[in-house]
C-alpha cells in the first residue's frame, strides 16, 4: 500500500479525533500549565510513529554506541501497515502531552493537525539555541527551503526539525507530451501549470476520452498544500481567499476533485502504483500525462524507465507564481519542552540528520540532508542499470550525472509550503465542493470559506 492512501485516509480521521478532544485549542491550555522545570536524567524515552519504526532502531544502535550511558528506551506502537497503530500512537501522545509526560523525542509525519498553533503552545521545545551552539551543526548540508519550515512569520523557531519531505516531481516523456499537446519551455510556472490543467480537463474529460489521470498522485488536498499560498495570517487575523492566485488555485482543484472522484473505485491502488515499472509503460502507452515521484525510488524508476523507449522529462510543481520547488516536511522529530534530558534528546535527532541515517532507505519522502539524496540517487541508479520489469519489456537504463545534478539542485531550490494547517485546508476543500461539482457559483461557496476561516483563526 502506497503511503499516500494511508496519509489521506489518517488525515482525515486524525482531524477529527483532535477536534472532538479539542487537544489544538483547550488542551494546549493545560498542557502550558503544567510544564514544569525539567531535573537532569540519563534516560531518554523516544514515541516513533509506526512507519518509521527501522529508521529508529538504525538511530538506537548509532545512538548507544556514542551513549553508552544513556538508557534509551523505545516506545512502538504496533504494524506499521495497521491504521489503528496510527491512531494508537496518536491518542497516547496527546493524552500524555495533555498530562505534561509523554517522551523525551517525538518522531511523527506531519498531520498534527496545525503546525502553527502547536508550536505556539509551548508542547514542543525550540530547539534553534542548540543548533546555533553547535559547531557540527552545518545548515548548508540541509536544503535550506525545507529546513526553513521552522520558520514562523520570520522568526526561527525550530519546534519541529524536518527529517524528510514530499515534493510534486511529475515525469512524463517528450513524445508522450506531444501527443496530448503540452509543452512547457523552461520551468513551467504556477500559472502554466493553472492552464494546462484547465486545457487538459476541457480538451479529454468533458470529450468523454479514455484517459487513466493527469498528475498520478497529486489531489486538491495536496495540491493546496504544496503550492504555497497562505489564505490566513494567524498574528492579524487577516483572511486571503479574495486573491487571483487563490481562484486559480481553486480552479486546479476542481480539476483534480472531478479527476479523482472517477478514480476512487476498488482498484484506488492503481493509481499510486509504479512498481515493476507499470507506470513506465502506462506513460509510454499515453494513459498518463505524468506520474508523480515523491520518493528518489520513484524518481529513478520513472526516469530510468522512461529511458529505454522515450525521452525522459521532469517537472517541478511549482510555489505559487514562481519556478520554485514546493515541498512540505513530511516526518519531523521534535523534543518535549518537559523532558528531563534535552541535550540528549537533541543528539538523538542530530543522528537522524545524520548522512548515514538520511542516506538508507528508511524513510518514505526526500532525505532533507543534501548528499544524502546525492548518495541515495546514485546508489539506486546503480540498483536499476540494465534491470528489467518482469515481462523484458522495460529495460532500466543509466541516469547521467547531469541529470542527476540539476534534479539536486532543482531540490535545493525549493520552498517550504505547509504552514497552514490541515483543518484550514479541509474547510476550504468542504466549503468549495459545491463548486467543485458545478452546484454552487464560486463567490457563494469563497463567502462561507471566508466566513469559517475567520471564526477558525481565532479559536
Amino acid at each position: 500500500m502506497r503511503w499516500v492512501k494511508l496519509f489521506s485516509i489518517l488525515s482525515v480521521g486524525l482531524i477529527l479525533f483532535v477536534g472532538c478532544s479539542g487537544f489544538v485549542n483547550s488542551d494546549l491550555e493545560s498542557i502550558n500549565s503544567v510544564v514544569e522545570t525539567p531535573v537532569e536524567s540519563d534516560s531518554l524515552l523516544i514515541y516513533c510513529e509506526p512507519s518509521m519504526v527501522n529508521m529508529l532502531h538504525f538511530t538506537a544502535a548509532i545512538f548507544k554506541k556514542e551513549f553508552p550511558d544513556v538508557n534509551l528506551e523505545l516506545r512502538q506502537f504496533g504494524n506499521p501497515n495497521d491504521p489503528e497503530s496510527y491512531v494508537a500512537f496518536f491518542e497516547t501522545l496527546t493524552t500524555d502531552l495533555s498530562a505534561g509526560k509523554g517522551p523525551d523525542v517525538i518522531v511523527s509525519f506531519d498531520t498534527f493537525p496545525d503546525m502553527y498553533k502547536v508550536a505556539r503552545s509551548g508542547v514542543f521545545e525550540n530547539l534553534d539555541a542548540y543548533m546555533e551552539k553547535d559547531s557540527t551543526f552545518l545548515e548548508d548540508d540541509f536544503f535550506q527551503g525545507v529546513m526553513d519550515g521552522g520558520i514562523i512569520n520570520g522568526e526561527r523557531l525550530f519546534f519541529f526539525v524536518p527529517l524528510d519531505f514530499w515534493a510534486n516531481i511529475f515525469v512524463s516523456s517528450e513524445e508522450t507530451m506531444n501527443a496530448f499537446d503540452v509543452h512547457f519551455t523552461g520551468t513551467p510556472t504556477f500559472a502554466q501549470w493553472h492552464d494546462t490543467m484547465q486545457s487538459f480537463f476541457e480538451d479529454f474529460y468533458y470529450t468523454g476520452q479514455s484517459f487513466t489521470n493527469l498528475v498520478g498522485t497529486m489531489n486538491e488536498f495536496t495540491l493546496l498544500k504544496y503550492s504555497g499560498v497562505h489564505w490566513m495570517d494567524y498574528e492579524t487575523g487577516e483572511i486571503r481567499v479574495r486573491t487571483e492566485e487563490f481562484r486559480q488555485l481553486m480552479e486546479m482543484a476542481k480539476v483534480l476533485y472531478n479527476l479523482s472522484e472517477d478514480t476512487y473505485s476498488d482498484d484506488w491502488e492503481h493509481w499510486f502504483s509504479i512498481g515493476g515499472g507499470k507506470t513506465v509503460k502506462e506513460i509510454m502507452s499515453q494513459d498518463y500525462l505524468f506520474a508523480c515521484a515523491i520518493t528518489p525510488r520513484e524518481f529513478v524508476e520513472l526516469y530510468a524507465g522512461l529511458m529505454d523507449q522515450q525521452t525522459p522529462v521532469h517537472y517541478s510543481f511549482p510555489h505559487t507564481d514562481e519556478t520554485a520547488l514546493g515541498a512540505s516536511a513530511m516526518h519531523f522529530a521534535a523534543v518535549n519542552s518537559t523532558s528531563k534530558n534535552k541535550d540528549m534528546a537533541y543528539e538523538f535527532i542530530k543522528i537522524m540528520l545524520s548522512e548515514e541515517v538520511q542516506t538508507n532507505d528508511y524513510f518514505a519522502g526526500f532525505p532533507v540532508r543534501k548528499s544524502s539524496l546525492a548518495l541515495s540517487l546514485n546508489k539506486l541508479n546503480a540498483e536499476y542499470a540494465n534491470r528489467s520489469v518482469p515481462d523484458g519489456s522495460v529495460i532500466f537504463q543509466t541516469i547521467s550525472e547531469n541529470v542527476i545534478s540539476s534534479f539536486i539542485d532543482e531540490m535545493d531550490a525549493a520552498r517550504y509550503t505547509s504552514t497552514d494547517s490541515d483543518p484550514a485546508v479541509r474547510i476550504i476543500i468542504e466549503g468549495m465542493t459545491a463548486y467543485f461539482k458545478s452546484d454552487r457559483s464560486y463567490d457563494a461557496c469563497l463567502d462561507e470559506v471566508e466566513n469559517k476561516l475567520s471564526l477558525y483563526v481565532f479559536e
